[in-house]
């Protein structure tokens, strides 16, 4: 799953910390980005929480959309997580970032 190596350097994190962070080893986690080891759906949901991407998009079946610079991401886990936000909010705060983005390359 090439797009999980991607999506964690992107977010500046080793395997083992996002292996924690799904609650998997680090040695685990090395086989997902690897291919050798495919994800449960749990753990694909929680990856795809994580990244704020879908299930598709890690699967690649889905073209990837505007990527949103990563500091947004810090941002809205943190209003997610502290703040009462839901998952649905969070997503509502992605498509308007990228509608933003979209309408100043226009």
């Amino acid at each position: 799953m090439e797009r999980l190596k991607m999506l964690r350097k992107q977010h500046k994190k080793s395997q083992k910390e996002i292996a924690d962070i799904i609650g998997t080893t680090g040695q685990t986690y090395g086989k997902y980005e690897l291919g050798a080891v495919n994800p449960s759906p749990d753990t694909l949901k929680k990856l795809a929480d994580y990244f704020y991407v879908s299930i598709d998009y890690l699967l690649g079946h889905e073209s990837p959309a505007e990527t949103i610079p990563p500091i947004f991401f810090g941002i809205l886990r943190e209003l997610r997580n502290g703040n009462g936000l839901t998952q649905q909010d969070a997503e509502r705060i992605v498509d308007y970032i990228i509608l933003l983005k979209n309408n100043k390359k226009g």
